[in-house]
């Protein structure tokens, strides 16, 4: 009997140990990435590339909604506001289990911080606001981490979400 109970302990400390580390883990244990055209047209094979990489994730409908609406925003601005750019639009999708990071990477872009933009004015009624500002708003309300970076014409736009949100 004693064994077994040392059997049984060794087995609970192995998953505890594999449970926090796994938890404490930064490092993505899925890397992806592929390049779409620079165009609208691109939305439906990103939904698909986006929907193949979560699959293999316990990802709620919520985060998943998120992450589907957060890229298609952006890359819907990119395509909007720089459709001069000559490069495709390469989207890299990483995961540790618990967290999807998405990158947008146009390396052929002006400066645009879309995370600097001023919020809107919800209060005011719909016929005095001006087009544009309100995607942005509620990317950065709806995601748990919104970033920019911009290095010699390529900016990076990077999108986090937790997966059991």
């Amino acid at each position: 009997m004693d064994a077994l109970k040392h059997h049984v302990y060794g087995f609970v400390f192995f998953f505890c140990v594999f449970y926090i580390n796994s938890m404490n883990s930064n490092f993505p244990e899925e890397v992806r990435q592929k390049r779409f055209p620079r165009s609208s047209q691109s939305l439906n094979d990103i939904f698909l590339f986006l929907a193949d990489c979560l699959s293999n994730q316990m990802v709620s409908s919520d985060a998943s909604y998120k992450i589907l609406f957060a890229v298609e925003e952006i890359f819907t601005n990119i395509v909007k506001y720089n459709a001069t750019g000559t490069t495709e639009i390469l989207l890299k999708f990483s995961t540790n289990g618990r967290e999807a990071c998405i990158q947008l990477i146009d390396e052929d872009s002006p400066y645009f911080n879309p995370t600097s933009r001023p919020e809107p004015d919800l209060t005011k009624p719909i016929e005095q606001k001006k087009p544009g500002g309100l995607g942005i708003y509620l990317v950065k309300e709806l995601l748990d981490g919104f970033e920019y970076q911009h290095d010699q014409r390529t900016s990076t736009t990077t999108l986090r979400q937790q997966l059991r949100s």
